[in-house]
Formats: C-alpha cells, structure tokens, sequence
C-alpha cells in the first residue's frame, strides 16, 4: 500500500471519530440540560417564587402600571453574542406561549403583580456575555473592540448552524418564563468553550449547559397572591409544552451586539453568518453516531476478512 493511500486512509479515519466523538458531546450536552431543566421546574415547585430575586430584578426597571422600561444609568455598555430567532413561526409560538402562561394572572390588578413580556423581535438565544450590567468590562481602546470582533468572526467561520428543538417550556423561581431548547445540529458546546478561550477577560458567570429563550418576567408581585400566581403559571407552563415541544428552528448567524446602558438607550450589532453547513455524509454522521459504529466496525471485520482470505489461498 502506498504511503498516499495509507496517508488518506489516516485522515479519512480521524475525521470519522472526530465526528462520531462530537455528535456523542452533542448528547452528553443535551441530557445535562434536561437535567438542569428538571431541577429548574423542581426548584419552584418546592419553594414557589422567590421574591427576593424578583425584587432584585425589578430595581433594574421602571414602573408605571403595566408600562416598564429598562433603566439606563450606566454610562458604559454591555456587549454579548446570541443567535437571533428570526423565523416568524418560532416568533408567533413563542409570541402565543406567553399569552397561555400569563394569562390569568394578565387578569389580575397591576398593584397585585407586573410582568413584562419581552418583545418577539427580540427573541434570542445567549451564547456568551463579554460584560454583564454588574460587571462591565469594556475594552481599552476601539482597537481591542475591533479585535474582539474579529474574533467573533473567526468563531462564527469555523461553526455549522445550529438547529434548536423546543423541549419544553418552564417558569423559574425567579419569575421567569424560558423556553429550553435541546441541541439538534451544531455544537453549541463547542462554540462556547471557544468563546470563553477568545475571551479570557469575561465574567465568569456565563450560561454553560442551558440553552433558552426568555419570554417574560415577574417583576412585582404581592406576596398575598404569589402562590396562586406560580401555580398557575407552571401549570399552564405544563399544558403548552405538550403542545410546542418538537418545533424546530435553524440559526444561521450569530449577533454581536453593544447595548448602551445610557438614558438615551440605543444598541448597535453586527449580524454573521455561520459557515456553510456540512456534505450530507457528514451530516449522517453527526447525527447517527451509533449507526457509524457500526458501518466502520462491519467494514473492518470484512476487510479482516478478506485478508485472513487472501492469505489462506495464498498458503494453499
């Protein structure tokens, strides 16, 4: 056999079981978000709301009746990459999920409780924070901001799309309604390790396992009505997942986004594109790792086969 041969079997081998050892990450990533999803959902179910977080977050907005508006009196910014949701029937589901779990308590007085809904447009999943609102940390000069943009670009040259699969739909004890999506294609994972190795300088408080979309938040609640008010969610939380789980939606491009925590508010991003996605072959791969096991293990017991073959006529 030649050495080019032999050279090109090597390689052909090695990209198999860099496949096959990234789909098995994909779903070792996948079961540790149920698990994290599950302990969510356990968590209100055996404390309820807990009211102190939601006063916490409610100090960060103002308001009026039911008008809320985000308070912006900090004269930095705040800057992270997310896949935007911009398909209109995700949008429209995730539109409607939040109008089934509120909807008893939107019926309520507003002295009672407030829950503001985030705006559909602005649905989104977070990959990675480079500053938080508590924590920001702005680079030294516009040419690090142009280098920490040309890392996202790099980042997003070398990531397949990533296709998400709503798993099912929770509210937190924190007052918040997510979405929880589990990983189809692509390696969100990956992608992650990868921002935090580009930004080394980022708080460390970063969403590592979860994979979510958050729909709306509790911001005011009047402890006389929180048990009700949680109950009620969770259930409703619980009829609409059956109804939702399974909806697929393809992210083609990430965002890079500078929000300005100023009076003035206003953000500024760059949308980019993720590559290309892979051959087909590659895509059955990834997605039927076991599949691959398989094929590989019967193609070589044949070509065992064969040899040990060869080699019988041969000694005859």
């Amino acid at each position: 056999m030649s050495k080019e041969r032999q050279s090109r079997q090597v390689t052909s081998f090695a990209t198999g079981l860099n496949v096959q050892m990234s789909a098995w990450s994909h779903l070792w990533g996948n079961w540790q978000r149920r698990i994290r999803y599950s302990q969510a959902h356990a968590a209100l179910e055996k404390h309820g709301f807990d009211e102190d977080e939601i006063r916490i977050s409610r100090s960060l907005y103002a308001v009026e009746g039911r008008k809320v508006s985000f308070i912006r009196n900090e004269p930095n910014s705040m800057r992270f990459v997310y896949l935007p949701l911009r398909v209109a029937a995700t949008r429209h589901i995730l539109s409607e999920v939040v109008n089934t779990v509120v909807s008893q308590v939107d019926a309520m007085n507003e002295s009672e409780i407030v829950v503001m809904k985030q705006d559909p447009n602005s649905y989104h999943v977070t990959i990675f924070l480079q500053s938080r609102i508590e924590q920001v940390r702005l680079p030294e000069n516009e040419d690090a901001l142009a280098k920490e943009l040309e890392a996202v670009h790099r980042l997003a040259s070398q990531t397949d799309p990533i296709m998400l699969e709503l798993d099912r739909i929770i509210v937190t004890a924190t007052g918040t309604v997510v979405a929880c999506w589990m990983v189809c294609e692509g390696n969100m994972d990956q992608l992650r390790l990868e921002c935090e190795r580009a930004f080394p300088s980022a708080p460390t408080m970063q969403a590592r396992i979860w994979v979510h979309t958050s729909l709306c938040r509790v911001l005011h609640i009047e402890h006389r009505v929180a048990e009700f008010a949680w109950r009620m969610m969770a259930l409703n939380a619980l009829h609409v997942s059956k109804r939702v789980r399974g909806h697929r939606v393809l992210c083609d491009s990430l965002r890079y986004e500078i929000e300005q925590l100023t009076q003035s508010g206003g953000a500024e991003g760059i949308d980019i594109p993720l590559r290309k996605r892979p051959n087909v072959v590659l895509r059955i791969l990834k997605k039927e790792p076991l599949l691959v096991g398989a094929i590989f293990g019967l193609a070589l017991m044949s070509a065992l086969g064969m040899r040990l073959a060869v080699g019988r006529h041969r000694l005859t």
